[in-house]
């Protein structure tokens, strides 16, 4: 959220703060990453979960199965108002967001970056632990580009 409560995630339609047209621009000027990966928290979680919206080369499975071992995995049926896949990774298509509230992930999928992960950490849990699952999770995807 911005200083006056926008949620930058929803603005990459509409553009109403000056954050998400600076970075859309240094995105146009530079082009689209090979992948992005954003963090967030979410207060109604049991457990870790992550948007994937690659168009191959997932890594979400392994990063599933590494974090299941040191930490809890939310495995409901439907998360966020999404089905998921397979427990712990929603994987949305493009088509079920109103364009004019897509989060940062699909605008940048539609954008063409070829891997976004969005990693979600439940808000109950330790902020300490929370870093080093997320940490984990960074390190693993960055090691998988090489």
């Amino acid at each position: 959220r911005s200083n006056n409560g926008m949620d930058l995630n929803r603005d990459y339609s509409s553009e109403k703060s000056d954050k998400t047209i600076f970075h859309k621009r240094a995105l146009e000027k530079f082009g689209v990453p090979d992948m992005s990966i954003l963090i967030h928290e979410d207060w109604s979680s049991d457990g870790f979960y992550m948007y994937d919206q690659c168009d191959s080369n997932s890594q979400s499975q392994n990063i599933i199965n590494k974090v299941s071992q040191y930490f809890p995995i939310n495995t409901h049926r439907k998360i966020d108002r999404h089905k998921t896949s397979t427990p712990g990774i929603i994987t949305p298509m493009k088509q079920h967001f109103n364009h004019k509230k897509w989060p940062e992930a699909i605008w940048l999928w539609e954008e063409g970056c070829p891997q976004n992960y969005t990693l979600e950490t439940p808000s109950e849990f330790p902020i300490k632990r929370r870093v080093e699952v997320l940490t984990s999770v960074v390190n693993q995807l960055i090691e998988s580009l090489y």
